[in-house]
């Protein structure tokens, strides 16, 4: 009874199911539910990870500000305190698109970093959303297709699923970037583009404006 426990919630039941039920498999094994199972269990770390930084970082506000009436310090300090738990430069919170040898690399501007998703134009549920750095750059390699690169910038990083908090925008790039592989006998033939947000860049694009649930 729940004098000696609590019952499960309906939401972590119906978050289970599915690896109960569907993908059991094992994580360490190689054959395709094994794998998936991987996958699945990749995301839940990442997202634990961001559970823990997020109540970590309330501790720490909580705890400014019931020691200092100096909210200027206090707001400085908890912006520090935002800038520390970002995400590593490469950092890959989702990859479901095949590997292909196709190199897309992503650049961020000088002053703000940048969830970069880059999206299939023929199958929106291929995709890699990866963080960029302020500054910095990383490469990702994609199937042969066509694609979307879609964006949000900021400098304080929340969490996977908050991103750069509520005020934030999202872009989409108005041009596409395509790729092609040709293999002829020992040699590979494929495309390495740039998309860039450095405005000293040749590979610079603006983007359009789209709503946060198109992102």
């Amino acid at each position: 009874d729940n004098a000696a426990t609590t019952k499960m919630s309906r939401t972590a039941i119906n978050a289970m199911l599915p690896y109960m039920e569907t993908v059991f498999g094992n994580p360490s094994s190689l054959y395709s539910v094994g794998q998936e199972a991987a996958a699945a269990l990749a995301q839940a770390q990442i997202k634990a990870n961001d559970l823990e930084g997020a109540y970590k970082l309330l501790e720490e506000v909580t705890n400014l500000c019931s020691h200092t009436q100096d909210y200027t310090k206090a707001q400085e300090t908890l912006q520090q305190r935002l800038k520390q738990v970002r995400p590593t430069n490469g950092k890959v919170f989702k990859n479901k698109v095949d590997w292909g040898w196709g190199k897309l690399t992503l650049e961020a501007p000088s002053d703000q970093d940048v969830l970069f998703k880059v999206q299939s134009v023929d199958d929106a549920e291929r995709f890699v959303l990866v963080y960029v750095q302020a500054g910095k750059e990383t490469e990702v390699s994609l199937k042969d297709g066509t694609y979307h690169v879609k964006y949000t910038t900021g400098e304080n990083w929340f969490s996977q699923d908050s991103m750069f908090g509520s005020d934030a925008s999202f872009y989409k790039s108005t041009s596409t970037y395509w790729y092609t592989t040709t293999i002829e006998g020992r040699y590979v033939y494929y495309y390495a583009r740039t998309a860039s947000l450095n405005k000293s860049s040749s590979d610079y694009f603006i983007g359009t404006t789209i709503k946060a649930e198109e992102f």
